[in-house]
């Protein structure tokens, strides 16, 4: 670990104490020397004055250590900060490292009862304070749960269309529906739009203005409906160009405005369908992109 340009190794030595981590036939270490730990960096006379800048990755997961004093710690090759410590207090055993005076949020930096340290030891859990403390897997970012035990994933809400629709038939007046699909629905098909709504069956359709395009410009645009009228299917198209006044690619938003009259088709209208249908429309759409 950096500090100032130079790195130090010691030996961190624990002072024996009867009843310490276990590892032998009387409960003690088999030798004082608990291995070589980068601890910070040598001021010179033996001492040491700087904690390293980043924290170790796995700080605060669990690892195999037994002890039989409140606090101890012992190396561990499993740690990214190269030892172990186990905290009766907290009921278990976690990653940490050895520090001169400052630890991670949620950690302090103390000596252990065998003497090793000191190391930083994790404070008693408390859900809701921000730092995450031995036992807990996250605390208080987005996703973390109620007791800090587990992180939920965002779910992706899949891309909806809306917008709003105004239509006006055989010259009455206009009415508009405006929302998020089914209401007004806009799908990019093949690089084809295809905008429908609430307000009755005519679908529209038409090809996205090239990119960069300036507004206004006009768009050939198709009409359908089909719709039953007294037990006779009446199948209606029609063409028209219609006038867009929006275009955001980018956004996948489109605006604008058509006036067309949808002709009942020859061989399909029985007697109960009107001829023809007069229509307004005015749409300000959001489209989505289906997958092809």
């Amino acid at each position: 670990m950096k500090g100032t340009g130079r790195f130090v190794w010691f030996a961190v030595v624990a002072m024996g104490l009867g009843g310490a981590c276990s590892g032998d036939d009387t409960n003690r270490r088999a030798s004082n020397d608990v291995g070589e730990v980068d601890a910070g960096v040598d001021s010179g006379d033996g001492g040491l004055f700087e904690d390293p800048q980043e924290e170790p990755g796995d700080l605060g997961q669990p690892c195999d250590l037994i002890c039989n004093l409140s606090t101890c710690i012992d190396v561990s090759d499993a740690c990214e900060g190269g030892v172990c410590v186990s905290h009766q207090e907290l009921g278990g055993s976690y990653c940490s490292r050895l520090c001169v005076e400052s630890c991670a949020p949620g950690y302090t930096c103390q000596q252990t009862e065998d003497e090793s340290g000191p190391a930083c030891l994790s404070n008693a859990p408390e859900c809701g304070n921000g730092r995450v403390e031995f036992g807990e897997v996250c605390d208080g970012e987005e996703g973390c749960a109620e007791d800090c035990l587990s992180v939920e994933e965002p779910v992706e809400e899949p891309e909806v269309s809306g917008g709003s629709v105004t239509m006006s038939l055989y010259g009455g007046e206009p009415q508009t529906v405006s929302g998020d699909a089914p209401a007004v629905r806009a799908e990019l098909s093949f690089g084809r739009l295809f905008v429908s709504s609430s307000l009755n069956a005519i679908t529209f359709g038409m090809d996205l203005p090239e990119a960069g395009s300036e507004v206004p410009v006009e768009q050939p645009l198709e009409a359908g409906l089909i719709e039953n009228v007294g037990g006779t299917t009446c199948s209606y198209n029609a063409s028209t160009m219609a006038n867009i006044s929006a275009f955001d690619e980018a956004a996948q938003t489109i605006a604008g405005s058509a006036a067309f009259t949808l002709f009942c088709q020859s061989g399909i209208c029985g007697s109960e369908c009107s001829p023809t249908i007069d229509v307004e429309l005015e749409f300000d759409v959001r489209w989505v992109e289906l997958e092809e």
